[in-house]
C-alpha cells in the first residue's frame, strides 16, 4: 500500500462551473478553518487497459481546500496472465459529505497500479 504523505493542494473550480455543479453549500469567502478535515475512505475506482483490470481503493483527508495523506491500494486482475494496468489516469465525479456539507466533486487521478503510487490527484469542488 503506497502512501502519499506530501500535502496536495486542491483546485477550487467553483468559479468556472455552472450553478448545478457548485457544492450544496456555496457561501463565498467562507474560510477553510470553518470546515473540519474529513477522512474519505474506500472511494472505489475500476481501471481497464488492454483487457487487464485494476480495482483500486482510494483514501484521503480533505477540507475542500487541501488534500492530505492520499493513498491508494490496487488489485490487478489479468484473466489471461500476470500483467497489471500500470500507469493509468482516471476522471470521475462523486459525492462526499465534508464536515456536514454534501459536495459534488470532480476528481482527476494519475497512478501506478503496480506500485500503488499516486502521481497526480486533483479535486474540483
Amino acid at each position: 500500500r503506497g502512501n502519499l504523505s506530501v500535502l496536495l493542494a486542491v483546485v477550487v473550480c467553483t468559479l468556472f462551473r455552472s450553478v448545478a455543479a457548485l457544492p450544496f453549500d456555496t457561501l463565498q469567502g467562507w474560510p477553510a478553518s470553518n470546515r473540519g478535515l474529513t477522512q474519505v475512505t474506500n472511494e472505489q475506482i475500476v481501471l481497464e487497459k488492454d483487457g487487464v483490470y485494476a480495482i483500486c481503493s482510494l483514501d484521503f483527508k480533505t477540507d475542500s481546500f487541501v488534500v492530505e495523506r492520499a493513498s491508494v491500494n490496487c488489485t490487478n486482475v489479468d484473466p489471461v496472465g500476470n500483467a497489471n494496468v500500470g500507469v493509468a489516469t482516471h476522471q470521475w465525479t462523486f459525492y462526499e459529505t465534508i464536515d456536514g456539507t454534501l459536495y459534488q466533486i470532480d476528481a482527476d487521478l494519475e497512478l501506478n497500479t503496480a506500485t500503488n503510487l499516486i502521481k497526480y490527484f486533483e479535486l474540483c469542488f
